[in-house]
């Protein structure tokens, strides 16, 4: 069971692969681990720099694979996560979710295809739409 664990650095990325820096020794093509469960499915790619656990049974590096990236300074997690409340960031998107409320914060949120809305719609701002708007009675306008 020696060796099973490690924390290397990742040099080169493909997004499902990543070569690791084990202090000097480089490890090629080591696939990465996603979340993927009857519950919830994710990936998340390494990027170079960052430094991800290193997982290989029995020490036997050429069955090596990389799980997640390891918090640091320089990438800390979202702040303001809790037991209860779950956060993602990319850039500058942030998706909240606690309890039953989603919240999603973005500079422009495109949505192509159908929206079907069960529920009241609030805006603080002005509504802009191409072509009729018609009310549940069939009426142009509300």
């Amino acid at each position: 069971m020696d060796n099973t664990f490690r924390v290397g650095t990742v040099c080169k990325s493909d997004g499902m692969s990543v070569d690791i820096d084990l202090q000097g020794a480089v490890l090629k093509g080591v696939p990465m681990a996603g979340v993927c469960n009857s519950f919830m499915k994710a990936f998340i790619p390494a990027q170079v720099g960052e430094q991800v656990m290193v997982l290989a049974e029995d020490g036997d590096l050429d069955k090596a694979y990389a799980v997640a990236t390891l918090p640091s300074k320089e990438f800390a997690p979202p702040s303001g996560g809790n037991s209860g409340k779950a956060i993602i960031e990319i850039g500058g998107i942030a998706l909240e979710m606690e309890g039953d409320t989603l919240t999603l914060t973005a500079g422009t949120l495109k949505l192509e295809g159908d929206l079907d809305v069960n529920g009241s719609i609030t805006t603080t701002e002005d509504i802009t739409a191409e072509g009729v708007i018609t009310d549940s009675d069939g009426n142009n306008g509300a």
